[in-house]
């Protein structure tokens, strides 16, 4: 089991931090922040008829996976 756990609204700096001092802590990104995020970006048109792509960011397991389902948003 993991010994450090981190919940994060995505910041790059602190997430950096994190994996330096701390490279076998799992960290995840906040969904509610994440749709906040992107709710809020004018490059994201169209957002109410792709609510299968936010979901497919939610369940995303790995990093990859994540990276992928937030490209098919843009």
């Amino acid at each position: 089991a993991p010994k450090f756990l981190h919940v994060s609204d995505r910041d790059k700096g602190l997430d950096g931090a994190l994996r330096t001092m701390y490279p076998s802590a799992h960290l995840f990104n906040c969904f509610k922040h994440i749709v906040g995020n992107i709710k809020a970006s004018p490059s994201i048109p169209n957002l109410g008829a792709r609510v299968g792509d936010l979901w497919a960011i939610q369940g995303a397991k790995t990093q990859h996976d994540f990276e992928i389902a937030l490209n098919k948003l843009k």
